[in-house]
């Protein structure tokens, strides 16, 4: 019976392992690579080997431990686990909270829950983030974002949007003209919507977009348009630049969110050596 539980326990963890392995390497096999899915498949396949030659590591390990010098070193790789799973789950509280709480960069901290204008009666500039265009078509990120811009318009008739991103390799056209003609393709307005296409990164974003708020007096208040991933850093970008916003999260695609998800973790730390 306990023979039995064990081989229970261990064909349990290998499937979780070739779970993990087929989550971060579904995107590697549609040709996006980066930090994200790299990390994952790469400890996907660490976990992979150590659950099928459990024996032989339980041996290397018992073996370092008697060692001084190999205690010393499980010990620092130990400490240095738990610290890198307690920089996960903070940020992960950082992301979740980026992209849900409304007040969390607005020095008001009264930005209504329909994200509706503040009290200073100032109506948010909807800034929606470019990402990928393949040729002239936007990738199914951008997708993503264009619907959520497309409902929030919908849903507030007299708000207006900066669609922002400018023209990466591969793109035919720039971000912003995508994400533009495709919101008046489904009956926005052209007249509410500014083009700001200088921008390559979510820095430039900002800045570009407050320059087009200020020349057209838009205020300062935006509504950032991204996934719900990016939501965070794109919205301490806007504070560091001296805007409050409020999340109008873009669903991601399941397939898509665990390899964008790990990516964001390396990138948070980034933003806070940099800026």
């Amino acid at each position: 019976m306990k023979k039995a539980a064990k081989i229970i326990v261990w064909l349990a963890l290998l499937a979780l392992g070739v779970v993990l392995l087929n989550m971060f390497d579904i995107t590697f096999t549609r040709g996006i690579v980066n930090v994200g899915n790299i990390t994952g498949m790469a400890l996907a396949v660490v976990f992979i080997l150590v659950v099928l030659l459990w024996k032989k590591v339980k041996k290397i390990l018992e073996f370092l431990w008697k060692k001084k010098a190999g205690r010393a070193f499980l010990i620092f790789m130990a400490a240095l686990a738990v610290v890198a799973f307690v920089c996960v789950i903070i940020e992960s509280v950082l992301l979740y909270r980026g992209a849900t709480d409304e007040s969390m960069f607005s020095s008001a901290g009264n930005v209504g829950s329909d994200a509706s204008a503040n009290d200073t009666g100032e109506e948010p500039v909807l800034v929606v983030l470019g990402c990928q265009v393949r040729g002239t078509s936007p990738s199914l990120m951008l997708n993503e974002r264009i619907d959520a811009a497309y409902n929030y318009m919908v849903q507030h008739p007299d708000s207006v949007c900066i669609v922002s991103g400018g023209m990466g390799p591969g793109e035919k056209i720039s971000e912003a003209q995508c994400m533009s003609e495709h919101l008046v393709d489904r009956g926005i307005s052209g007249d509410r919507i500014y083009k700001e296409d200088r921008s390559t990164t979510t820095a430039e974003n900002m800045t570009f977009s407050k320059e087009i708020m200020e020349r057209e007096g838009l205020g300062h208040t935006i509504a950032i348009v991204t996934n719900e991933f990016h939501e965070y850093r794109a919205r301490q970008f806007a504070y560091t630049y001296g805007m409050e916003s409020i999340p109008v999260s873009a669903k991601t695609a399941w397939w898509l969110f665990p390899t964008y998800y790990v990516r964001e973790l390396y990138a948070i730390p980034g933003y806070y050596l940099k800026y």
